[in-house]
């Protein structure tokens, strides 16, 4: 086994190089991810970093694999990126199943009632072109849930607006989406990163075996001996797993949706069993 010592990245005391070019910083970077990350596991020999790239897009995603053991070390520590919008459709699906306000404006302007349940698939990359549309990364790359609707709800915070569907299309793994009030490029750009949602009960029904991450919010957590552990308040998505928002006496933890973590989801109970908790930084103390 390579401890994390043995391969550190190649630049790693000093400030990136503003010399090199852009894919000797890409590797740098790279290099870097992987040094922080097999300083925090067991099985630093697991750990891989890819880097995913999209010719219409300048901006880079950095992907880090570990192992299923690690996966506990490495997320909720400071500085990983939650994605907060997560995906939608089937098991891979999120979303806040509490109401939000029970108003909302609408693109005209006039208020009218919310769903009481939305959930985001997907978040506003940037404008396309210079006439309003919006380019849509989407939460689960096989949904064409987006395609199909005739109205779409924008939620940033706690600022929720409906509006209309005026056109929708694939483009290189995103939904270009035209919407009416959005008019021009800046308007269009001033909607980045809002979260582009529909009302829970637009969703297919999941097949038996699968379950809408969306409903495992508000779930009560028990142990295996049947003690209760928790609730999830939220789950939130990271490259390498999904993750359960657990509620405790204690403080938070994040769970992965994964076993040995996760042991049993009940819907009908309202339930999700959960192990190995000892095992997760606790995020928030409550003391």
């Amino acid at each position: 086994m390579t401890s994390p010592s043995d391969e550190g990245p190649r630049e790693h005391d000093d400030d990136l190089d503003p010399d090199l070019d852009e894919d000797a910083i890409v590797d740098q970077l790279t290099d870097l991810i992987a040094f922080i990350a097999k300083s925090l596991v067991d099985e630093p020999g697991e750990v891989k970093v890819d880097v995913l790239e999209d010719d219409d897009d300048p901006a880079l995603i950095f992907e880090l694999t570990v192992a299923p053991d690690d996966l506990g070390k490495v997320i909720g520590r400071a500085g990983a990126p939650p994605a907060r919008c997560g995906p939608c459709s089937r098991q891979r699906a999120r979303g806040s199943a509490g109401a939000r306000s029970s108003r909302s404006s609408s693109s005209s302007g006039l208020a009218m009632a919310q769903p009481e349940r939305l959930v985001p698939l997907g978040v506003v990359a940037r404008p396309h072109g210079v006439s309003g549309e919006l380019r849509v990364h989407r939460f689960n790359a096989s949904s064409t849930l987006l395609l199909e609707r005739d109205a779409v709800w924008l939620r940033r915070g706690e600022d929720v607006r409906e509006h209309r569907v005026e056109s929708a299309r694939l483009h290189s793994g995103f939904v270009l989406l035209r919407l009416r009030g959005v008019e021009g490029r800046d308007a269009a750009d001033l909607l980045r990163g809002v979260e582009v949602c529909v009302p829970r009960d637009a969703l297919p029904p999941p097949d038996p075996d699968e379950v809408y991450l969306a409903d495992l919010v508000g779930l009560q957590a028990r142990l295996a001996d049947g003690s209760v552990a928790g609730e999830i308040v939220d789950v939130i998505s990271y490259p390498s797993a999904d993750c359960l928002l657990l509620r405790t006496d204690e403080g938070d933890r994040e769970v992965p949706l994964l076993k040995p973590y996760v042991r049993d989801v009940d819907l009908a109970a309202r339930t999700v069993v959960v192990e190995h908790l000892e095992d997760l930084e606790l995020l928030r103390s409550s003391k």
